[in-house]
Formats: C-alpha cells, sequence, structure tokens
C-alpha cells in the first residue's frame, strides 16, 4: 500500500512538472544595431551625383538607427518582432524628399515540434505568410562565458547555410544587374553566414532573435559582423499569459515563390515608367 502510495505521489510529481514546463513563458527585449553603417555605393546612370549622395546619406542615417525588438516565447513557440516607431530617421537632402520604408517584415514565428518558420511579408499593400521549414544551424558550443546582466551566458558560434531560395534569388539579381542599369545596391556575393551568440541555459527555452533556434537556453546576445543584437530586458511567466499563436492574415507562399513575385513586380514597375 505504501508502494501505492509512493508511487501515485511520485507520478502526479512528475505531471506537474511537466504541466509547469509546459506553461513557461517569457518576453526578451532586444536591441539591434548596425556595427558599420556605411552603405554600398549607388548603381545607376540616371540619377546624378548630388541626388545619388543625398539618398546614400538617407540610408546610412535610416540604417544606423536602433531599432527594438520583441521575443515572446514559450518551451515549443515564439514570435519576434519590431516594436513600433513614429518616425523613422531620414538626412537633410538639397531639394529632394526621401522617405524611408520598413522592409515590410511583420512578425517572424518559429514553432520547434514543427519545425517551421512563418514571416508575416507585405507587398505593394497585399499581405503575405512565407512559410518555410526552420533552417538547420552548424553551432559549436565554447567553454568561454560572460555575464550579460543576470544570467551566466556561454559562447556558441555557427554557420548558417545559404537556402535554395536565397541562391536562386540572388543569382537572379545578379543577372538582372549584368543586363540593365538600375537604381540597385551593389550585390555582395552570396556567402553562409558567420555568427557568435551568447545563450544562457538559465533560460531552459532554444529560442532566440529572428531565425536563431537551436541552442540549451535562449540567445541573449548576437553578432553576425554587420549587426550586433543585444537582450536589455527579460520578463518571466508574467502573470498576464501570454498568446502565442501563428499568423494567420495573408497568402501562404514559400520563400521562393515570394521572390519570384516579388522581382515579377520590380520588372513591371521599372517597365511602366518607360
Amino acid at each position: 500500500m505504501n508502494y501505492l502510495l509512493r508511487s501515485i505521489i511520485l507520478l502526479v510529481f512528475i505531471q506537474v512538472n511537466l504541466l509547469n514546463a509546459q506553461d513557461f513563458q517569457g518576453t526578451a527585449i532586444y536591441e539591434v544595431k548596425l556595427i558599420d553603417a556605411v552603405v554600398s555605393t549607388l548603381d545607376d546612370s540616371t540619377l546624378d551625383k548630388d541626388k545619388a549622395a543625398a539618398l546614400a546619406e538617407s540610408m546610412k542615417v535610416f540604417h544606423s538607427r536602433k531599432r527594438t525588438f520583441v521575443l515572446n516565447f514559450n518551451k515549443t513557440e515564439s514570435v519576434y518582432q519590431e516594436e513600433e516607431q513614429l518616425e523613422l530617421p531620414t538626412a537633410p537632402t538639397k531639394g529632394m524628399v526621401i522617405k524611408m520604408v520598413s522592409s515590410g517584415f511583420g512578425k517572424t514565428y518559429k514553432n520547434l515540434v514543427k519545425k517551421q518558420e512563418i514571416i508575416e511579408r507585405d507587398m505593394f499593400l497585399k499581405e503575405f505568410l512565407v512559410t518555410e521549414p526552420l533552417v538547420l544551424i552548424d553551432w559549436k558550443l565554447e567553454s568561454e562565458t560572460k555575464k550579460i546582466g543576470d544570467y551566466t551566458c556561454y559562447k556558441a558560434t555557427g554557420i548558417i547555410p545559404i537556402s535554395e531560395a536565397e541562391e536562386e534569388a540572388y543569382n537572379k539579381r545578379v543577372l538582372e544587374q549584368e543586363q540593365r542599369n538600375s537604381l540597385i545596391l551593389g550585390i555582395e556575393k552570396l556567402l553562409p553566414q558567420n555568427i557568435t551568440v551568447w545563450y544562457t541555459p538559465e533560460i531552459p527555452v532554444n529560442h532566440g532573435p529572428e531565425n536563431l533556434w537551436g541552442l540549451p537556453g535562449l540567445i541573449l546576445e548576437v553578432n553576425d559582423g554587420r549587426t550586433i543584437t543585444l537582450c536589455s530586458k527579460i520578463v518571466l511567466n508574467a502573470k498576464n499569459n501570454l498568446k502565442i499563436n501563428a499568423p494567420t492574415k495573408g497568402t501562404v507562399i514559400s520563400q521562393k515563390d515570394y521572390d519570384d513575385l516579388e522581382q515579377k513586380k520590380l520588372r513591371e514597375m521599372r517597365e511602366s515608367r518607360r
């Protein structure tokens, strides 16, 4: 009888712990800033030097601003999105009005059970849900540690591979640039991305900002050579339950099909201006 009672108590204890693990949730605030805000030279024979310089300066100011992102997460899902800004910075120009617009990215949703990522995108006032398998990152865990806030973090380095959609879109952009002169940034050679991150096992989730995941703890800092992403605040298990749901508003599309459609729309815009 005592053995049966101990078994029942142990079973209840395990079930309670499982429920607590499933209910584990939190919010992390990240500050993102470019390491170097230098913008590539514009390649466009239709712009005079003053206009090209003014546009390049505006883009430099736009990209150098500090951006704030919010990551809501539980054990298996997360949503990452930028906090809205009332105004985007611009640079003074000589008689030109230049409006800088966002990249068209909305929420990035990750589901670790389904190994799926869904990104909200908008193109010409139409909403899309770019749905792809999660990118597998080749992580190398290091022994080096440091403190970020109150958390002990461990260093990891990773390589984010080039996806088929990225490679195909890159090849198309290179081909189009060779065939015409256009207002387009210089296209850099496409290479796998090397990153250094710091994660903390004290927050036992496999999430991170943007498309990063797969480490034995929440990623608090990222350096990809161009930007530094640093967690500035963490709130765990707040009283108000977080609602982490996959986005549903928009046309479901693959990254490859989205890139193809975007290039098609841009070609149509260029042709209509002729």
